[in-house]
């Protein structure tokens, strides 16, 4: 189906899509395109290219995240918590594509603004979570990390405070940090299992990839 090419990829890949965007906005001028599915690397990529443009959102950064803020805040209330503790809220995220890294970048700036919205307030927000993605736990000491991660990549001293380091596993992460909630968005199989979970505190479980057997025991 369609025309057999190799993906594009670098600026070739990029001037496919102003063509494509130009041409669509062109013809129905008050359309809103949503982009689906985009690879990571270009996906926030491309939101920032466009977004001051053209009417468009990506759902997998923007769609997910707004679902996932209203997720969080309504959590912090089933807790029996004050709307205002959802700062103080210890979040442990499984993923960190496009989904991932939009719901933590939405979810942090919610706490900021709860915060003061200034310098401080952005460093508070960021403390609270931790990012575990298909090779454990994202830290500063991780090689070729991705730009859009790496904000909220855990610090060499917080490691040595948490007992953590460089890779650790989720069930590893979630013993020791004792999170008030667990995102979980990613596609990787045999993260989540009742085995690995049951000695822990209670917590928020949001399981937003999509469900299957394989993903999820």
């Amino acid at each position: 189906l369609g025309l057999q090419e190799h993906r594009l990829e670098g600026e070739e890949y990029v001037e496919i899509i102003d063509e494509f965007m130009e041409a669509v906005f062109s013809r129905w001028p008050n359309v809103i395109v949503q982009f689906e599915d985009f690879q990571s690397k270009w996906a926030f990529r491309l939101l920032q290219r466009y977004r001051k443009t053209y009417r468009m959102f990506n759902d997998d950064v923007q769609g997910t995240a707004g679902v996932a803020i209203a997720g969080l805040l309504g959590a912090v209330r089933a807790q029996g918590r004050p709307m205002i503790d959802f700062p103080k809220q210890k979040i442990v995220v499984a993923g960190a594509g496009s989904a991932g890294i939009g719901v933590v970048n939405a979810a942090s700036r919610t706490m900021a603004r709860m915060l003061g919205n200034n310098e401080v307030a952005f460093e508070s927000a960021r403390s609270q979570f931790w990012i575990v993605d298909a090779h454990g736990l994202i830290t500063e000491e991780r090689v070729d990390i991705d730009p859009d991660a790496r904000p909220f990549a855990r610090r060499k001293s917080e490691l040595t405070h948490q007992g953590l380091n460089e890779g650790a596993s989720l069930i590893e992460v979630v013993k020791k940090v004792k999170p008030d909630v667990i995102l979980g968005l990613s596609a990787v199989g045999g993260l989540f299992s009742k085995e690995g979970f049951r000695s822990t505190k209670r917590f928020v479980l949001f399981q937003t990839s999509n469900f299957c057997d394989v993903k999820s025991n």
